[in-house]
């Protein structure tokens, strides 16, 4: 079938895939790449684990982004992926002291407890459901109304992975609209792009 000068417009359009409101969250909060880390990043091309441990474990980061997340709906399901595991349990704890439900899961969670977890979520007993590198593939919750995406990523590989799981239309199963939130930090000695500036074209 035909689809236009504009792929996604008309799969939009047509409910095969949601339309995405974007929205980026200033954290004002300014890290620095170490002499190691910026060699890392120069072999790997991406953001090294110990800096992305360091960007989950500031506070002032986190009452931001834990003050976002409590402004969303209530009746929302939210997929959140942190910095870090200590990162995205830490989330799931926060959420929990402010009466929202929040499940965490990591590669360690067991397969029979990720999949009683992922139901839940799927049924709306949990609201949020945080993790760390594991959701970004292979993980089926097509009502997904927001994405919160708390870890910075140059990689755009990861990035799609992590907004496709928002990205169902309602010919699917899915939703009409979907909130991708992308927290911009200010990261100093870094060359480089983050992976939702160079997709711009994708949210129009």
């Amino acid at each position: 079938r035909n689809l236009g000068a504009d792929p996604l417009h008309t799969l939009r359009e047509r409910g095969v895939l949601s339309f995405i409101d974007h929205q980026i969250l200033q954290t004002g909060r300014t890290f620095r790449l170490d002499d190691a880390e910026v060699q890392r990043f120069q072999q790997m091309g991406q953001l090294p684990d110990s800096f992305l441990r360091k960007i989950g474990r500031d506070s002032q980061r986190n009452a931001l982004l834990l003050q976002k997340l409590l402004e969303l709906p209530a009746d929302w399901p939210i997929l959140c992926f942190g910095c870090s595991l200590e990162h995205a349990s830490a989330l799931a704890v926060l959420l929990r002291r402010k009466g929202r439900s929040a499940a965490f899961i990591s590669g360690e969670t067991r397969r029979a407890t990720r999949r009683y977890l992922i139901e839940q979520f799927r049924s709306g007993q949990i609201q949020f459901l945080c993790n760390y590198g594991v959701l970004t593939t292979g993980f089926d919750a097509p009502k997904i109304r927001a994405i919160v995406i708390a870890r910075p990523t140059t990689s755009v590989v990861l990035y799609e992975q992590m907004i496709g799981r928002g990205m169902r239309g309602p010919a699917n199963g899915g939703t009409v609209e979907c909130l991708v939130i992308d927290l911009a930090d200010n990261i100093t000695r870094f060359q480089g792009q983050m992976a939702y500036k160079r997709m711009e074209d994708y949210w129009k």
